[in-house]
């Protein structure tokens, strides 16, 4: 069931979406062919326009996404529409789960694409045959393979701590919908609410590691990491399960 909440998802959510991904791929290719060579004598004008239109459809992927990600979880399981997604036979995580793995899904698609349009960028203005040649691939090599493993670490954390801000998100939202009145207001107040609580936390940890001359701060490399990767964790565990137990048991629609 939860492969069909989330191909529905996906397809709500990513009509949109996929036009941006499209016209930024699009435009970085056509500014890649525009600027091979050389910039000429009244290239300058074009080439600026489409650098404009790029970075406008790339803020309005950033913008869109964040509000997808963000205003479908409260249009389909806070607002009217939550009467017809809570009588499905699905449990409440599922509904909680379904919506974090999607908003990660929108997240990496979004950075992939600017990836992607960065090489597309490079492959219209014919410079990838300089890159690899500068590429020094036996050093590239050797870092991968000495530093493999903190690499993958790294993304791991990257990740987690991607998903813990959305159930960060979602947490503050189940909250403030508790609310008879200006639910967004009070979801709003119930996000800055947490940052300070955990800002306050990891203060007073940073403190009391310091006291006893000893600040998981001053760790670099994996220890650092694993820290942050239990943390965020952690985090979202709690935020997980304060998520999906507001929308079981204080669900308020009106």
């Amino acid at each position: 069931m939860l492969g069909k909440l989330m191909k529905y998802e996906l397809k709500s959510s990513g009509r949109l979406l996929m036009l941006l991904y499209a016209a930024i791929l699009v435009v970085a290719l056509i500014g890649g062919v525009m600027i091979r060579g050389s910039v000429v004598v009244g290239k300058e004008l074009p080439l600026l326009i489409l650098f404009i239109i790029y970075l406008i459809l790339v803020t309005a992927m950033m913008i869109i996404t964040l509000v997808v990600i963000v205003g479908r979880f409260f249009k389909s399981l806070l607002s009217q529409e939550g009467y017809l997604m809570h009588t499905l036979p699905v449990p409440t995580w599922n509904h909680v789960l379904c919506k974090t793995l999607t908003a990660l899904i929108w997240i990496v698609l979004a950075a992939a694409v600017l990836f992607v349009s960065g090489a597309l960028f490079l492959v219209g203005a014919g410079a990838t045959r300089d890159m690899f040649a500068a590429l020094d691939l036996e050093s590239i090599r050797n870092v991968l393979s000495q530093n493999g493993g903190i690499l993958i670490l790294a993304i791991a954390v990257l990740i987690m701590q991607l998903v813990r801000i959305v159930l960060q998100a979602y947490v503050s939202m189940a909250v403030g919908a508790t609310a008879n009145k200006h639910k967004i207001f009070f979801s709003f107040l119930a996000f800055v609410v947490i940052v300070i609580i955990l800002n306050i936390i990891t203060a007073l940890v940073a403190a009391g590691s310091m006291t006893h001359n000893f600040s998981i701060f001053a760790f670099s490399g994996y220890r650092t990491l694993i820290y942050q990767l239990i943390f965020d964790g952690v985090l979202s565990v709690v935020f997980f399960g304060g998520t999906t137990l507001f929308l079981k048991k204080k669900l308020n629609l009106e």
